[in-house]
């Protein structure tokens, strides 16, 4: 390949990205980026031919022949930030991205959550309660925001 990168034709950036992807033996496996990846586990590419520089990005775009359009993610059905398989990539919005994590119990919830300070139990004695948010809040060591939101279905609405 010729140097520097900007005098690259288009297919020679293309053949240079796949290159850098670990294609498995069938369609099913994830085909893993080899090269530099950012601190969340994405691959990286630079190249004047693509806007993003994630790499599962753009395997998308060469599959799908289209961009991506605005306010779209491209999600990983296999839930591996590395994998470029375009069958395991599907675009999405922000919304469905979540979506999907939480029905894949990827998102931490409840008193799983790092910042909890409620339990399952102490969120359902609340919801069962008759005493004041002041006091609830008291009892359990929250603000008063806290207990409103458990009441009013902002928070903790899976008790279980």
């Amino acid at each position: 390949m010729r140097y520097p990168r900007e005098s690259w034709t288009k297919a020679e950036a293309i053949k240079l990205f796949w290159s850098k992807v670990n294609i498995g033996n069938d369609r099913a496996s994830c085909w893993l980026w080899m090269a530099s990846r950012n601190s969340k586990g994405y691959g990286k590419f630079v190249s004047i031919f693509f806007k993003s520089g994630r790499a599962h990005r753009i395997a998308y775009e060469l599959h799908s022949g289209r961009k991506i359009p605005k306010r779209k993610l491209v999600c990983h059905r296999c839930d591996n930030p590395p994998c470029c398989n375009p069958e395991h990539l599907f675009l999405g919005t922000a919304a469905d991205n979540t979506s999907d994590a939480v029905a894949k119990n990827r998102i931490a919830h409840g008193e799983h959550h790092t910042c909890s300070k409620l339990t399952n139990l102490a969120a359902r004695e609340i919801l069962a309660s008759r005493k004041s948010q002041r006091w609830l809040a008291k009892k359990y060591g929250v603000s008063t925001g806290a207990i409103w939101q458990v009441l009013h279905g902002k928070s903790w609405r899976r008790t279980s």
